[in-house]
């Protein structure tokens, strides 16, 4: 229990920042989104989206597939992302070493790489398992299971392509304005 919610909160930490930078960077979120609390500095309005977020899909899982089931449905959807933002990171960490002209082959090339292939490695044998329990015990919770975890998986893909490709086509200028916050500064550059 203690780990699970140890999840929760670092989980939870993690994402209303990323979906605050997203919104400062004007990709998915709406520039609303962009506000910290004036004493706290923390992202209080990403906070509280992913705070209804999380309520409802826990709440609305535990009904549906019971407590445990629906804790363990979570965890696996949140599993199987966190595999691929991992694979993602390390290659976009191999990519960007190369482009700033700092690439060490250990650090940038031989470690990323092994740790996508086992994570690809444990990514097959997650969804593999759940196809094998859903096809040998069909119960409504081994489907879940599976629809799940081919969800989880899908979704950064198809979903990561679909994004990029609007924004390159439709809104190239807020890709190049990407990430180019200083932390430093007070507010976001012009053009943010």
């Amino acid at each position: 229990a203690n780990s699970y919610l140890s999840f929760i909160v670092a989980n939870a930490n993690v994402v209303s920042r990323v979906a605050f930078s997203a919104a400062r960077d004007g990709i998915i979120f709406p520039r609303w989104f962009y506000y910290t609390h004036p004493k706290r500095k923390t992202p209080v309005r990403t906070l509280l989206l992913w705070l209804i977020v999380g309520y409802v899909s826990s709440i609305s899982a535990g009904l549906v597939l019971g407590p445990v089931n629906g804790a363990l449905l979570l965890l696996t959807i949140a599993g199987i992302g966190v595999i691929l933002e991992h694979s993602f990171a390390n290659i976009g960490l191999l990519l960007y070493a190369r482009r700033i002209g700092k690439f060490d082959l250990l650090r940038h090339g031989i470690v990323p790489v092994v740790s996508t292939i086992i994570g690809a490695i444990v990514l097959y044998y997650s969804i593999e398992g759940l196809y094998a329990t859903a096809i040998s015990s069909p119960t409504l919770v081994n489907y879940a299971f599976l629809a799940a975890g081919i969800v989880g998986l899908l979704w950064p893909l198809v979903g990561g392509t679909i994004l990029t490709l609007y924004y390159s086509k439709r809104k190239p200028e807020v890709l190049i304005l990407a990430g180019k916050y200083d932390a430093e500064l007070e507010e976001a550059p012009k053009g943010f």
